[in-house]
């Protein structure tokens, strides 16, 4: 069954319509995306959300006035922004600043947020694409706001709402460098598959085999498109996958084995060689 929830905070005309349920779309109906200008909508922090359950979705390359925040909830999102290339992993988002063109992509099971904020609201933020820190508070208030009623901004409580919202954006944090995406159609399936899982157990020449060259040129393939090599680019997903699981309680142990390591010591080396600090370091507290 494939469905996209548009829970828009907001009708699409400005209206207050606080009594119409949110939408759903389902596959075969008209593009949630007619009609749908955030530059239109007078709210100051305008959220909806969109769910996957079995299929993959997106949206094609656009851009509007106000700039915009998409944060995965569940699952991973792939997005073109600029002249990148971006990997949201779950529980992060992706600052893309105002008229800056866009499109993404999600993977089945997956669940995604959208923040639009005015670009002379968020001019605190950086001016250029980035991976932004999604706290667990900030994470909630997006989830809680795309399911309020579309014009929750105009109440007292809304309000406040609003101004969490913008403290939590003041307060977000610039992420490494993100996990760079390959444009390669066909690579870019392989990658794409290794985040549903990072534990698979795929060698280079596994996927090597399945795009039909040599494990060399598929190295070459990966250095041209990516920049680095597979396994580096592996280690950095599976770090990535590493410490959201972490920071939401889960054990080393647990996280080393759901990786495919056959012992806590191979991943806590291997974690400490590409982070500068043990798995212990991003245990939530």
């Amino acid at each position: 069954m494939f469905s996209i929830g548009f829970l828009l905070s907001s009708s699409i005309d400005g209206s207050r319509h606080s009594d119409v349920p949110m939408p759903f779309y389902t596959k075969g109906e008209a593009n949630p995306e007619v009609g749908f200008d955030p530059d239109k909508l007078p709210n100051p922090a305008l959220v909806y959300g969109e769910v996957a359950d079995d299929c993959r979705w997106g949206r094609e390359p656009h851009a509007h006035g106000k700039a915009q925040l998409t944060f995965a909830g569940t699952g991973s999102l792939t997005c073109a922004a600029g002249d990148k290339v971006w990997v949201v992993a779950q529980q992060c988002g992706l600052w893309v600043p105002s008229g800056v063109v866009h499109d993404y992509r999600a993977r089945r099971n997956s669940e995604a947020y959208a923040l639009y904020v005015p670009a002379s609201i968020a001019n605190f933020l950086p001016e250029d694409c980035c991976a932004l820190s999604v706290t667990p508070l900030l994470a909630e208030l997006l989830k809680r706001a795309a399911r309020l009623p579309i014009d929750f901004h105009t109440s007292d409580s809304g309000q406040r709402l609003t101004d969490v919202i913008f403290d939590e954006l003041r307060a977000a944090k610039s992420e490494p460098q993100p996990l760079p995406m390959a444009k390669d159609e066909r690579l870019r399936v392989e990658l794409e598959s290794l985040m549903e899982d990072p534990g698979l157990p795929v060698s280079g020449g596994d996927v090597a085999l399945r795009l039909g060259c040599s494990e060399r040129s598929f190295e070459r393939l990966m250095q041209r498109e990516v920049g680095m090599s597979f396994g580096h680019w592996r280690r950095r997903l599976q770090v990535m996958a590493a410490i959201r699981q972490l920071q939401s309680g889960a054990r080393v142990q647990h996280v080393a084995f759901d990786l495919g390591y056959g012992s806590v010591s191979a991943f806590s080396t291997m974690f400490r060689k590409m982070t500068g600090r043990a798995p212990g370091h991003y245990m939530s507290r």
